[in-house]
């Protein structure tokens, strides 16, 4: 096993699949993550190499392609509507991270575009590979709930403080021009005091 596949092993505490119970010949568990987990995965994806500023995922497309990071780093990008130009919304250069799943669940186009920072080792998987995986895999189901929980509470936190900011601006413009002020949703501002 080399050192990117040990780090995504590591981040997940997953076993090595040579690590078995020596009474039951049962894979061993590690803090709940059998290591069918890594053998699966290693299977049935494709270890792919590309080099920094290599756009893997793009915004819009309809594309089925999951990836695991493995090694290296990656920043996720938005486009900005006003601007026309992709923002940052996040980076990883932590092995583990699943990305470009929530287009195959949705069955919807890519929602963000990923671009790689640093070269990067990544597995890669067919959609259909990647939802095999999912109903054979309890663990990563697990796995996967809990990224886009954590996906999830993110967002509304950047809600909130989007709310908060758009409040405080609100309440910063003179009377006039407050009244006139939308909601993000449409509707009318109630006037400012």
């Amino acid at each position: 096993m080399s050192n990117a596949e040990a780090k995504i092993v590591s981040q997940d505490n997953i076993s090595s699949q040579s690590e078995m119970n020596q009474k039951t010949a049962q894979p061993t568990k590690k803090k709940g993550i059998v290591s069918n987990v890594s053998s699966y995965l290693f299977k049935y994806g494709r270890k792919q190499r590309y080099s920094s500023g290599k756009v893997i995922i793009h915004e819009g497309n309809m594309d089925k392609t999951v990836y695991i990071l493995l090694q290296g780093a990656v920043e996720v990008l938005k486009n900005d509507d006003q601007t026309g130009k992709p923002k940052v919304v996040a980076s990883f250069n932590e092995g583990g991270v699943i990305l470009g799943e929530m287009s195959i669940f949705l069955n919807e186009p890519r929602s963000t575009s990923v671009r790689v920072t640093e070269d990067a080792l990544l597995l890669e998987f067919t959609g259909e590979n990647f939802i095999k995986a999912v109903i054979t895999i309890p663990e990563l189901s697990l796995r996967i709930l809990k990224n886009l929980s954590s996906k999830l509470k993110t967002a509304n936190v950047q809600v909130v403080e989007l709310r908060n900011a758009y409040e405080e601006c609100a309440r910063k413009l003179p009377k006039k021009q407050a009244a006139k002020v939308t909601e993000p949703d449409g509707e009318a501002e109630p006037k400012t005091e």
